[in-house]
């Protein structure tokens, strides 16, 4: 790899969001994850780490199959 992005720089967090933006799009539509009203509450995110939310057992590895594809894609 001859380039990349600098760690701390404000390029690679402006990247991850765009990144991630879609993901949280595939996760809402998906169907599963919690829901307060009409607000989605499905995944949480902190810097670069998601925690997945779902009031079903069968869920969560519904949600992990959604970013799993997401990510090979």
């Amino acid at each position: 790899m001859n380039c990349d992005v600098r760690q701390g720089g404000v390029l690679p967090a402006i990247l991850l969001s765009i990144y991630v933006d879609d993901l949280i799009d595939e996760l809402r539509n998906s169907g599963y994850g919690i829901y307060i009203g009409r607000l989605f509450v499905g995944c949480i995110l902190y810097a670069d780490d998601i925690l997945l939310l779902s009031s079903t057992c069968y869920g969560p590895q519904s949600m992990l199959n959604v970013c799993v594809k997401f990510g090979n894609k």
